[in-house]
């Protein structure tokens, strides 16, 4: 899997919106240097994996619900995997961590014509069984 772009925003220490556009940094050693708290593993989990996936983050306990830190949250990563690219979103309403609201889960691959299908449609179940059926980039059956 390699992330392509990343935009995030009210999660852990991303109050603001953040966006990341990786395949301007073409290939070789890159490096993530900050302060204590300021957002390194929370980005690296945003990139990697788990939080656009497995809607968790590695080193933190409990769901990416718990983690939302602002309105609307939301974690958009594009990456590509095996010669196809696929597009992970994630949205939590600011209501969610309060019982209300809701948390929605979409995954799209892109097809040859640049166009986005849709493979799961916002439920987090679909999104859950597919991630968990193939890491999230092999066709539905």
């Amino acid at each position: 899997m390699r992330p392509l772009s990343i935009r995030a925003k009210g999660i852990t220490s991303y109050a603001l919106p953040l966006a990341l556009d990786l395949t301007l940094l073409g290939e070789g050693l890159v490096a993530l240097v900050g302060k204590t708290g300021g957002g390194k593993t929370s980005l690296m989990d945003m990139l990697g994996g788990p939080v656009a996936l497995w809607r968790r983050f590695s080193t933190r306990d409990g769901g990416l619900k718990e983690w939302c830190s602002g309105r609307d949250a939301s974690v958009d990563l594009t990456f590509a995997y095996q010669g196809t690219v696929y597009r992970s979103l994630i949205n939590i309403a600011p209501e969610y961590s309060a019982g209300r609201g809701k948390e929605e889960a979409f995954l799209y691959r892109q097809s040859a014509d640049g166009t986005w299908e849709t493979l799961t449609p916002g439920r987090v179940p679909d999104f859950a069984a597919l991630v968990q059926r193939g890491y999230a980039v092999r066709p539905l059956d």
